[in-house]
Order: C-alpha cells, then sequence, then structure tokens
C-alpha cells in the first residue's frame, strides 16, 4: 500500500466520523504529518468537520446563479474511486480539494488588497446609487433600484464569487474607448460599511502587476487556495514590487520579490539571482517550518502545508494559480488529477 501525503490524510478523515491513520498509512518519521496525525487522534470522535467531497462539490457548484456564472463544477469531476493501493483519493485529486477548502482563509487578505490600494467606497454611497443588487435581504436601503446593469452591487460571502465579478468586471470595458461598459461593487455581508470597487481594484492590480491576468494577480496576492500566507503580507509584498520596480508578475520576479528579504547571497549573479535564491531558500527546509499548537486538524493542515511553499511550488505559482481558476470557473481537469 502506498503511502498517504497530508492531503489525502486530511481529506479521508473528513469523510469519516470515525477514521484514523494507522502507522502503516504514512511515514512516521515526517515529523510534521506526524503533528497532524496526533491532532486527529485528539479530536476524534468528535463530530466530522464540513469538507466532506460532497459538501466542497455542492459549494462549488450552488456558486453560479443566473447574474453570477462562475462556471459549475460538474459534480463527476470530483467522484473518485480508491486507487488499487487502498488511497481513497490521489494525491492531486486531495490536493485540489484542500486548496479549495482553505480558500476561506484569504478573506482578510483580499480586503488588505484593497485597502491598500484605495478601492474601497463608502456603503452610502452604494445603497444611493446601485441600480441592480444582488444577494440583498434587504431592498429597502438601496434608494435607486432600477434593475439596470449600470451599476451592479454584489453581496456574497464567497470568494469563488468574487473572483468571478472579478473577471465580469475585466470584460465590460469598452475596447475602443477603454471606458467601463458599467460599474460593479462588492460588499462580504449586508453590514459592511465599505464595498470593494471592483473596476478600480482591476484597474491597479493591471497597472502594477502585468503579463497575467487580473484574477491570477489576486490569487497570488491574496494566497487563495495557495500555499503563500506567512511567505509574506499583501500590503507589504505590493509596496516590495513597486520598490523593487518590478512590473511583470512572472517566476522570476516572484522568486526575488519573495525571498530577498529571508535569505542573502554573498555573491550576486543578476542573471541567475532567482536560482541562486531558490537553492539556498531548497536548503533551509527548516528555516520556516516549526511545528505550533493548534486548535483543529483543518487549522493544523492550513498552518503547515499553506503558509510557505516548497521550492516548486514556489517556482510553478502562477501555473498552480491559473490551473485552479480553470477549475474553478469550468470543471475541467486541466491535468490537475
Amino acid at each position: 500500500m502506498s503511502r498517504m501525503d497530508a492531503y489525502q490524510l486530511y481529506q479521508k478523515y473528513s469523510e469519516s466520523t470515525h477514521w484514523l491513520p494507522s502507522p502503516t498509512d504514512y511515514d512516521t518519521k515526517n515529523e510534521k504529518l506526524h503533528g497532524l496525525v496526533l491532532q486527529m487522534m485528539k479530536e476524534r470522535p468528535e463530530t466530522v468537520m464540513e469538507c466532506s467531497v460532497d459538501q466542497l462539490t455542492k459549494k462549488m457548484t450552488n456558486l453560479a446563479t443566473e447574474e453570477d456564472t462562475v462556471g459549475q463544477v460538474p459534480h463527476q469531476r470530483l467522484q473518485v474511486e480508491p486507487d488499487k493501493g487502498g488511497n481513497f483519493y490521489t494525491c492531486a485529486q486531495a490536493r485540489t480539494l484542500c486548496d479549495t477548502s482553505i480558500v476561506g482563509k484569504s478573506k482578510g487578505r483580499i480586503k488588505c488588497i484593497a485597502n491598500t490600494l484605495q478601492v474601497n467606497v463608502p456603503i452610502q454611497w452604494v445603497r444611493m446609487f446601485a441600480s441592480k443588487v444582488i444577494g440583498t435581504d434587504q431592498p429597502q436601503f438601496y434608494k435607486t433600484q432600477r434593475e439596470t446593469d449600470s451599476h451592479i452591487h454584489v453581496i456574497s460571502g464567497s470568494i469563488l464569487n468574487f473572483l468571478s465579478w472579478v473577471d465580469k468586471a475585466e470584460q465590460s470595458y469598452e475596447p475602443s474607448s477603454g471606458v467601463p461598459k458599467n460599474i460593479i461593487t462588492f460588499a462580504w455581508g449586508e453590514g459592511d460599511e465599505k464595498a470593494i470597487h471592483i473596476q478600480n481594484l482591476n484597474k491597479k492590480i493591471r497597472e502594477r502587476f502585468q503579463c497575467v491576468s487580473v484574477s491570477v494577480a489576486i490569487m497570488f496576492l491574496a494566497s487563495i487556495g495557495l500555499p503563500l500566507h506567512e511567505l509574506f503580507k499583501p500590503n507589504d509584498y505590493i509596496q516590495t514590487f513597486q520598490k523593487g520596480r518590478f512590473k511583470c508578475l512572472n517566476k522570476d520576479n516572484i522568486v526575488k520579490s519573495t525571498l530577498r528579504k529571508f535569505i542573502k547571497i554573498k555573491k550576486i549573479s543578476p542573471d541567475i539571482e532567482s536560482t541562486q535564491l531558490l537553492q539556498q531558500y531548497s536548503t533551509n527546509k527548516g528555516l520556516f517550518n516549526t511545528i505550533m499548537p493548534v486548535s483543529s486538524v483543518q487549522q493544523y493542515l492550513f498552518k503547515h502545508w499553506y503558509s510557505y511553499p516548497t521550492p516548486d511550488e514556489l517556482q510553478n505559482i502562477l501555473v498552480t494559480a491559473q490551473q485552479l481558476l480553470m477549475l474553478w470557473r469550468t470543471g475541467r481537469k486541466k491535468n490537475m488529477y
């Protein structure tokens, strides 16, 4: 029987109210994996956590509405059978599900991006001028609803829903004039005092982070489904990228702009600096990985697998973001499995 990685352990654990891994299921010499298993043993027999494949699939497929077409993820795409080795999911399947379940951890980072770029607008302004409101239970607060698309205000707690409206705003410009066809604002809840002006957000992201789509840039900055949560904070990174006079968000610039503050190289060769940084990063595996007490199995997975990327993950982080975004949009495999 092949041994499970952290993502497989987590998914099999979350699918059952009683299953616990045995010593033959994983590498017991791996300190992080062993800590994850100890946390599982500590939590059983508590109620199963809300992260099963059926629940995740339901959340993903329910994202699309008449007004919001994220792109449904067909249920059969996530139905899997145990492999010959007895594991519940392949490594890639389990990783994709974990990436999706961890998305909610990025809401604070998106708010930080909006604050840093100064793209928030007062909710009173939105209530005065919104012509169409999606997701409200209190339509009486919106004075000028006309059910036109001149100013669409969206209320949703879903980060994947937010990304879909980022896409919509990007597609809403008149090609000839560059003027947006409408305004889109986004709030996370009815009680928010401010909303994100999506067109302004997109404009400032495009200006600062070129060579990728706005959605991918936001996924990177906010670590949406990506293992970057402790590598940098969005506000610091935006300033670092600007001070470093970087323009293109690509592999080399990402490595330089994230690792320079951690790693000092005695003799830098400008042409291969990113390679030098990655080599040093790979030889300091224990630099960021400290075992810390946590409150739950999900928090353990988050803290130890979504805080810092491996060298390979960092090199391919934009490809990973693009693949996840495509999966969330359309349900296509895109080599994820």
